[in-house]
């Protein structure tokens, strides 16, 4: 992995099914109902990187400026959560080192 100034992460290719299990590991010692429904979408997803070059994991999209693979409220949803899981590279292993639920409501 290699940083530039600005904070922006590369990412080499083996790094995107480490950061899927690193997330899944997470969510797995996570007992929460709405946390199980994740995971059962993040297992069946394979990572991919679009046209754009951005980091998909089914519904997880990774933004690298904030090292972060982010699961927004899905369009049409009034209110419910945004989940946000922050990454960090330790000896070559991925590890979710953070994790926040946002609460979002749209008008």
């Amino acid at each position: 992995m290699k940083k530039k100034e600005n904070s922006d992460i590369y990412l080499k290719p083996d790094d995107a099914p480490a950061m899927k299990k690193a997330l899944l590991d997470y969510l797995s010692s996570i007992k929460d109902e709405e946390i199980s429904s994740l995971i059962n979408t993040l297992e069946n997803s394979e990572p991919e990187i679009n046209s754009q070059g951005v980091l998909h994991i089914g519904n997880w999209i990774y933004d690298r400026q904030k090292n972060a693979l982010i699961n927004y409220l899905p369009p049409g949803g009034m209110a419910g959560y945004d989940f946000r899981a922050f990454l960090a590279k330790e000896k070559e292993t991925w590890k979710v080192i953070d994790f926040h639920r946002v609460e979002v409501f749209r008008k």
